[in-house]
């Protein structure tokens, strides 16, 4: 007598490009953004022997050179982040590595491999696998630098129309330190440049998705850079950020380095500039006048909206990067009280540490000043 077994064996299909003949094909992006392609190594093999690490399941990719330098994205999408990418030239039947590795430019969750030497037109193939795994999901993209990448070819940042600014995908993924050398004290390295003509005294920066980015903002041109003075005022909601450059001359170009101050932060962002309406007395020469009235007070309420630092240095009463205020008043007598309270609060102690007082005096059209009294 005999038993007939029936065993049902599950294949499951490789990927399409689990092989170098069979390499996915990749258009290099005609900018730094990269356009990711979806991709997996589930069920994947491995086609030659690892170059770092355990290659258990790799697969293939190809691209022709459009410059000089191309960069290759592997963004994780949330799985293991140990993607090991080895990158070819010549022909399956005859390969030669350029490079492999795991670590490339610094960027959350993704890597980023800058290749050097490419002969524009020639083909390229590279491979990737997660190192002691075989099923992880991905996305690829093959970039070019930035093409600001440096001050000559600084992208132009138009003035915003009917009080709207215009934002631009900006990348620092790629960029290179450039010279002149960065004066103000910057914890970055790679930088990229951008150019604007100022329409009035003061504009912003507007940084969207980064809030670490920093800029050193020059007059002149390329080839005649004059560093401005490295003070300009920061603020940051969230992942935004807003620089502003105060003291500019309407009409007149001026130029600046974007950098990014926090290394392992992403490098991807959105800029633009904004017009930005200051607050009445935000100068000493549009101070507010604050009347005397005997042994009373007459209230007035002030606000901070649309202050910037004033720049001025005398004394050491603040900080000179704190925003300010300005007013003024005529002495009736040797000794005189101002008192300061917020709105809806007792809290006299908080306050007033929030709040300087400075008293100066002097002459506003040369900006010299003399502190009599500071406190706070």
């Amino acid at each position: 007598m005999f038993t007939l077994l029936f065993c049902s064996i599950l294949v499951w299909a490789q990927p399409a490009n689990d092989d170098c003949a069979n390499a996915t094909l990749l258009v290099s992006a005609t900018s730094s953004i990269p356009v990711f392609t979806a991709s997996s190594s589930l069920n994947g093999t491995q086609s030659m022997a690892a170059c770092q690490g355990p290659a258990n399941a790799d697969v293939w990719f190809t691209f022709t050179a459009t410059s000089a330098i191309q960069l290759i994205y592997v963004q994780h999408n949330f799985g293991p982040t140990n993607a090991v990418v080895q990158i070819f030239s010549g022909t399956c039947a005859s390969l030669t590595s350029l490079f492999c590795g795991t670590f490339g430019l610094n960027s959350p969750s993704t890597t980023v491999i800058q290749q050097n030497g490419l002969t524009v037109g020639q083909t390229y193939y590279f491979r990737v696998y997660y190192s002691g795994t075989t099923n992880s999901n991905f996305g690829v993209a093959v970039t070019q630098q930035p093409a600001n990448n440096e001050c000559a070819q600084a992208e132009i940042l138009p003035l915003p129309t009917a009080g709207v600014s215009s934002f631009f995908e900006g990348n620092l993924m790629g960029a290179t330190v450039s010279l002149p050398a960065t004066t103000c004290v910057f914890n970055a390295g790679n930088d990229v440049w951008y150019r604007f003509t100022a329409g009035a005294v003061t504009h912003a920066v507007d940084v969207l998705r980064l809030s670490t980015g920093a800029i050193q903002l020059y007059r002149g041109n390329c080839g005649a850079l004059v560093a401005e003075p490295c003070n300009q005022y920061t603020e940051n909601i969230g992942d935004t950020s807003r620089i502003f450059v105060d003291n500019l001359t309407a009409g007149q170009t001026y130029y600046f380095k974007f950098l990014n101050t926090n290394n392992f932060s992403t490098n991807r962002y959105r800029i633009g500039i904004s017009t930005i309406t200051l607050a009445v007395n935000d100068r000493c020469e549009n101070a507010t006048s604050l009347i005397h009235s005997g042994n009373s007070c007459t209230p007035q309420r002030i606000s901070f909206k649309g202050a910037l630092p004033n720049g001025v240095a005398t004394g050491a009463c603040i900080s000179p990067s704190n925003v300010d205020i300005w007013f003024r008043f005529t002495a009736t007598s040797a000794r005189l009280a101002a008192t300061f309270k917020q709105e809806g609060s007792n809290d006299w102690v908080k306050r007033m540490a929030l709040n300087h007082l400075r008293i100066l005096d002097g002459i506003i059209d040369q900006k010299s000043y003399t502190t009599i009294d500071a406190s706070t």
